[in-house]
């Protein structure tokens, strides 16, 4: 199984810990993101941190459907830092569910930044079989 990992680099910290156990590549920046999307690697899951590259995450999903071959990968959206805006975000990413079919998001802080806890939401929410 291989996964995508868009987020800030705080993020992609946070996270590393948790996705051990998987074949992963990351990205910090749109570029490089768009850069893995399109070489001949592919994903079985995306996950894309709420503040990846300066609040581009949105563009990243945008881009993500918008190529035949990613269409019906699961992509999940991921906050691992405290928001004051943490509702708000919440009712973005439920907007994006229908339109652009995300599996679901993750918020570290309500599963008690526990790694295991994270890692089974991630693999529940994206209905992995793993």
């Amino acid at each position: 199984m291989k996964l995508f990992l868009a987020s800030d680099v705080e993020g992609l910290r946070r996270l590393y810990a948790v996705l051990a156990d998987f074949d992963f590549r990351s990205s910090s920046t749109l570029d490089d993101a768009l850069r893995l999307l399109d070489s001949p690697m592919s994903f079985d899951l995306i996950i894309i941190g709420v503040h990846f590259d300066d609040s581009r995450a949105v563009d990243l999903l945008r881009e993500i459907r918008s190529r035949s071959r990613y269409e019906l990968i699961p992509v999940l959206f991921i906050r691992t830092q405290p928001s004051s805006i943490s509702q708000i975000l919440e009712q973005s990413i439920l907007s994006l569910k229908e339109a652009y079919r995300v599996n679901g998001f993750i918020e570290t802080d309500l599963l008690d930044e526990d790694d295991c806890r994270i890692r089974e939401e991630i693999i529940r929410m994206a209905a992995l079989d793993v």
